[in-house]
Order: C-alpha cells, then structure tokens, then sequence
C-alpha cells in the first residue's frame, strides 16, 4: 500500500510542535523553580504584603531573584501636626488597586520613600495604608466605624491562619494597642487623627526590601527587622514583665499573660525574636519571628 507523503510529513510536523511545546514547558518550569522562596511570599501567606514582591530576572545567572518587602518596626516621636498615615502617597492610591508587574514592581512609584517612618494608629485609613486588614464594615471597612468602642470586631492576630507569620501578628495587635490611647484623647474620626498623633511617641514601621538569595536556610517565611531599643519599648507598652535579659547572650524573655517575647540564635541572621499571643484557649497560640538588632 502506497505512503502518503503529505500524511508522513503532517505526523513529523504534529510530533516535531509537540516535542518543542514539551521543551519549552521544560524550560519555562526551571527557569521558576529558580526563584527560591517565592511560594512562602504568597499572599495567603502575608497578605497584602504581596504586592511588593518583586520577581526580576538575572541574565548573569539566568535566574529569578525573589525581591520581599516587609516592616521595620521602631519608635518615633511624631513632630509634624499634619504627618503621614499611610506608605501611599495620595489617599485614593490605596483604593484603587495596584498597576502591579511580580516582575517589575510599579507600586514603588505610589509610595512614600522606604525609609519615611508610618505611625500605627488602628484606624482604616491606617490599616490599609500599612497593608494590614481592613476594618470589618457595611463599606469593607471605611472609616464609618472609627469611633466605635476600641473592642469592636477589630482584627487581632487571632484572625489568621496558622501558616501567617510572623509579624503581621505583631502589627495587628500593635494597631489595637496604639488605637485605644488615641481615641479616648482625641477621637479617631476624619480630620482628628492627625492632631491625636501630634507629639506623641508611637510604634511605627518603615518599609525594608530584602533578597531572598541572602536568607538563612533555617528561616522559612519572611522576617520584619528592629531593634533592641524598641524591643524594649514595646515590651513595656504591651504590658509585659521581662524573666530574663542577655542580649549577648541571645537570650531574652518577657511575658504576660496573653503575649510572650522569646528568643534564639539563627546562624546568618543572629538574635531572632518570637511572639507568642494566647487565645481564648491555652493551646492557640501564634509565633512571630523578626530579627532584632543591635541598638
């Protein structure tokens, strides 16, 4: 029986596509298995810490490097009758969305610089603007419920997951701590918050990008950075009773009794620090982790 060429050739072409599909699925699958850490920056992860993640491409190497941003927690007095709120640099920015590219970041030209320090105050504006959890509302959390009783459904760290790290636990509960002082003196309400701020020493957080190639392997999600004195400071504020002090040791503790500061040597990174908060049961707790550096 006769072969059709046309037929032999059409098999060879459809085998010949399919082969070079599979090469370059092959190829496109190694070249993202080189960005080491990416799937622990996750936004079910860190939440809407994720949009500053960064994805760029190495030609040197010929890899991706992972690029995550988190906070800087420390203390500043607050000198400015009208200082900044929020990381963006207009109020509707934070409202309408990211014009955002994992592999070119565009949210950075929304923002204040890096290091401009952002007080946490607990209100919506505040919250969304430190990517934190929206206040619970009939309008996803606007600022209609700003003067309600500072115990009213305001998200806590309790309200994550298990897999959350690390600090966003801390800054939740530091955004419920700093907002109860402010509204009773002031009011947190449109127009007010800044001059409840005005003079005032508050825990505030400033933006810190690190690459992923640069972090130890015994750290698997991403970390927040401060320093020993504002370790200290907010040991203090949150009520906490210090059981053992050696810094150069590594070995620091405070507790109360629903949060706890504990500590450990992590080769490459030095003194980690670890929150804890008790739920309502003995055995719900949550671990934060953030390298603490020197003063």
């Amino acid at each position: 029986m006769p072969v059709n060429e046309a037929n032999v050739a059409t098999a060879a072409l459809a085998i010949a596509i399919s082969a070079l599909v599979i090469a370059l699925g092959q190829l496109i699958a190694q070249l993202f298995s080189t960005a080491e850490g990416y799937r622990r920056c996750q936004a079910s992860v860190i939440g809407s810490w994720f949009d500053l993640v960064e994805l760029p491409f190495r030609w040197s190497s010929f890899r991706f490097e992972v690029k995550v941003t988190t906070p800087h927690f420390q203390i500043e007095t607050i000198s400015s009758p009208t200082p900044k709120l929020s990381f963006f640099k207009r109020a509707q920015h934070q409202h309408t969305g990211f014009p955002r590219s994992l592999f070119q970041n565009q949210t950075a030209r929304l923002l204040i610089p890096a290091h401009h320090p952002v007080p946490l105050i607990g209100d919506s504006k505040s919250r969304k603007g430190t990517f934190c959890r929206p206040l619970p509302g009939p309008d996803d959390g606007e600022d209609d419920d700003d003067t309600e009783g500072v115990n009213a459904t305001r998200p806590t760290s309790l309200d994550y997951a298990e897999d959350a790290p690390t600090w966003i636990n801390l800054l939740e509960d530091m955004h419920k701590l700093q907002h109860a002082p402010l509204a009773s003196a002031a009011g947190i309400i449109e127009g007010d918050t800044r001059a409840a701020v005005w003079s005032r020493t508050l825990v505030c957080i400033s933006r810190k990008t690190r690459s992923w190639d640069f972090m130890p392997p015994d750290i698997v999600r991403p970390v927040a950075s401060t320093t020993l004195g504002c370790l200290i400071v907010m040991t203090h504020r949150m009520g906490m009773v210090w059981t053992d002090f050696r810094p150069e040791e590594g070995v620091v503790r405070a507790a109360s009794k629903t949060q706890s500061f504990s500590t450990s040597l992590v080769r490459g990174m030095g003194l980690v620090v670890e929150y804890a908060t008790i739920g309502s049961s003995p055995l719900r707790w949550r671990v934060v982790s953030f390298p603490c550096r020197n003063w």
